[in-house]
C-alpha cells in the first residue's frame, strides 16, 4: 500500500490511500488564501473523499465544507459531535456521520475509533486495509505553565493515558500537534518517544512551517519518520508493502 500525505495548512492534511483521499481538519474560510483552495482542489479533484472533522473551531472546521464536494467522485463525511451540534444542517446530509468521543465505529470499510479530546471534539483512529493512522485535532499536552492540580488532570495527565492506550496497537501513521506556543511543543516528543510510529506528522503551527526545524533542532528523532514540510503542497510517499490494497 501506498500512502501519500499533503501539507494544505495549520491541522489540514490531505492523505491518499490508493483510492480513498482523506481530508483532515479543513479551516475556516478566514485562513485559506488562493494559493491554499487551489492546491486542495488539485489534490481532491476526482477522489473518493472522506472529510474528517476533529471539531468546531474555526482553525479546524469550515461550515462549507460541503462545496467541495463538487470536484469530487464521492464525499463522505465524518464530523465530530460538537460540530452536529452547532451546524444542524449537516444532519440531513447523505453520507454525513456524526462521531462522539470514546467510541468504535463502522463506515463503509473503515473502522475508525475517537478519543474524547482535552480541549474539544474528538481524536481519531482509523484502521484502513490494515493501516493505522492517529489524527489528533486538539488533544495534545497543553501544558501552559502554572496549571492547578485539576487543569494538570485534565490536560497534561490525560494526554498520558491516551498515550497509554493508543500504543497498545502499532501506529503507522500519526498526527499530532507540535505547537510552538508552547515550551513543551503540545507533546509531540512525548507522543513520538511513547507510540513510535512509523511516520510523525507535525501541525499546529497557524502557517509558521519554520518552527518545525526548531523543534527538529530541540528533538532530533532518531527512531522514527518525520514529515519536515516548509509550505502547501509540500508532500510526503510511502510504502507498506506488507499492507493490501484497495479492492
Amino acid at each position: 500500500m501506498q500512502a501519500e500525505i499533503s501539507y494544505i495548512f495549520h491541522n489540514c492534511f490531505v492523505l491518499k490511500l490508493n483510492r480513498k483521499t482523506f481530508l483532515f481538519d479543513y479551516p475556516s474560510d478566514n485562513y485559506l488564501s488562493e494559493n491554499i483552495r487551489n492546491v486542495l482542489q488539485a489534490k481532491i479533484q476526482n477522489s473518493d473523499l472522506y472529510i474528517l472533522a476533529s471539531h468546531n473551531h474555526q482553525d479546524h472546521f469550515n461550515r462549507n465544507i460541503s462545496e467541495l464536494a463538487a470536484n469530487t467522485r464521492k464525499t463522505t463525511y465524518i464530523l465530530s459531535k460538537d460540530i452536529i451540534k452547532k451546524n444542524r444542517s449537516f444532519e440531513t446530509m447523505a453520507d454525513c456521520f456524526c462521531v462522539a468521543p470514546d467510541q468504535s465505529y463502522r463506515i463503509n470499510d473503515l473502522e475508525i475509533y475517537t478519543f474524547r479530546s482535552n480541549d474539544q471534539g474528538v481524536a481519531f483512529l482509523i484502521c484502513c486495509n490494515g493501516l493505522n493512522i492517529y489524527f489528533g485535532g486538539d488533544l495534545a499536552n497543553w501544558d501552559w505553565g502554572n496549571l492547578t492540580a485539576q487543569e494538570h488532570r485534565l490536560l497534561v495527565d490525560y494526554f498520558a493515558e491516551v498515550l497509554t492506550k493508543l500504543k497498545q496497537r502499532p501506529v503507522q501513521i500519526a498526527f499530532s500537534n507540535t505547537d510552538p506556543r508552547l515550551n513543551n511543543w503540545a507533546g509531540a516528543a512525548q507522543f513520538i518517544d511513547t507510540i513510535k510510529p512509523n511516520l510523525f506528522v507535525p501541525m499546529h503551527t497557524f502557517g509558521e512551517t519554520q518552527a518545525i526545524s526548531r523543534f527538529l533542532a530541540e528533538h532530533p528523532q532518531p527512531v522514527t519518520g518525520f514529515f519536515q514540510y516548509h509550505q502547501t503542497g509540500d508532500t510526503i510517499t510511502l510504502e507498506f508493502p506488507d499492507l493490501e490494497e484497495d479492492v
